[in-house]
């Protein structure tokens, strides 16, 4: 019966998540559980387990036997059991709750589209709970670090947003959302202001890119709308996220098109922007996303109004912001590292694309 409840209660969160949940039990032990159900009717779970997260402990038996004195007599083969029973780590279990999501769904044919809402948003509340835990543990919250807003990494989720760099500004905006979370746990209101500022961050920094006023200003207002709309700060930020991708689609505002052309060019800003310290060619692009090369230039040039060379100039000179605001780092290595020849060429490039040489930059910001 203990084991029943524990099972009926674990399916039921599943099922409130739309995700594949993973709850502690009895004696220590964790179980995974995803809900399955026919329409809007919950029918049941899959369960998995149990498994241990960290090394056992032969207390946590002798609680059970305390609470359930009749299985004393059992004691021996329920340690020997629970000893038994394999260790896995976070990062495997997350892993481990993703196959069995994909399992889930396999058996469902309906209601998908309502699942993979809920699943993104469990995703991103849980990449902010990773990393409010993965700063615990090395220590930054409880420094005097912790006192501090990291307004380095406004100016890093900027320059991510112009370069059209999503996965790096995801992950930027998660390290700030993390802070603030973390920093200012319980006070919602400062949360939500805070929230906001990151909004017009983000805006500016779309408008830079060269995105339409009228479309950031509109996809703003809707922002705030929404946001005033809702009392659960969790719900915002998952917001926060959708308004971050539609900024850098304004910055990059692909034409009309195939699905999987636009699939295509995506896997190659992500692929510039992963290897932009490297000699990279159009010809490697073009290769890594298996295109040949004139196929690759022509429809990069048509769907971005830009070309290869173009686009990639322009992401080194943003990237090479980063590094210009750092008094320890010489313009010469900054330019040779952004990929270069050097430094007299990077200035030239610098002074075309922003009106000001990288030396009057760095004074701007030192």
């Amino acid at each position: 019966d203990m084991f029943k409840k524990y099972y009926k209660r674990s399916s039921y969160q599943a099922n409130n998540l739309g995700e594949a949940y993973i709850s502690y039990g009895p004696v220590g032990l964790i179980h995974y559980a995803v809900s399955i159900t026919s329409g809007k009717v919950f029918k049941g779970a899959i369960i998995a387990g149990p498994l241990h997260m960290s090394e056992p402990d032969s207390y946590e038996v002798e609680k059970i036997i305390k609470e359930y004195p009749s299985l004393e007599k059992e004691k021996d083969i329920l340690l020997t059991y629970y000893e038994s029973v394999p260790i896995v780590t976070s990062s495997k279990a997350r892993h481990q709750l993703e196959l069995l999501t994909l399992i889930g769904k396999d058996i469902m044919s309906e209601y998908k589209e309502q699942l993979n809402k809920k699943k993104a948003l469990y995703d991103e509340q849980r990449i902010l709970n990773e990393k409010i835990q993965e700063l615990k543990e090395i220590g930054l919250l409880t420094s005097d670090i912790s006192n501090k807003y990291p307004i380095n990494l406004e100016k890093d989720l900027s320059i991510a947003i112009i370069k059209g760099d999503e996965p790096g500004a995801k992950a930027i905006l998660n390290n700030i959302l993390g802070h603030i979370f973390f920093k200012h746990t319980g006070d919602n209101r400062r949360i939500f202001v805070m929230t906001m500022e990151l909004v017009i961050v983000m805006s500016r920094a779309a408008i830079e890119g060269g995105a339409r006023y009228t479309d950031v200003s509109i996809l703003t207002q809707d922002m705030f709308m929404k946001a005033t709309e809702s009392d659960d700060i969790e719900v915002i930020c998952t917001q926060l996220i959708t308004v971050l991708e539609r900024m850098i689609l304004f910055v990059f505002p692909m034409k009309n098109g195939e699905a999987e052309q636009r699939s295509v060019l995506r896997k190659a800003i992500i692929y510039m922007n992963k290897h932009l310290q490297e000699n990279i060619t159009l010809e490697e692009v073009a290769q890594a996303i298996n295109l040949s090369s004139t196929y690759f230039s022509r429809l990069f040039s048509h769907q971005m109004s830009t070309t290869f060379i173009e686009y990639l100039t322009m992401i080194r000179i943003e990237e090479s912001k980063k590094y210009l605001v750092d008094a320890k780092q010489s313009i010469s290595d900054i330019a040779l590292r952004m990929g270069f020849s050097d430094q007299s060429y990077f200035s030239k490039v610098f002074k075309k694309v922003e009106g000001m040489t990288p030396g009057k930059y760095r004074k701007m910001y030192l």
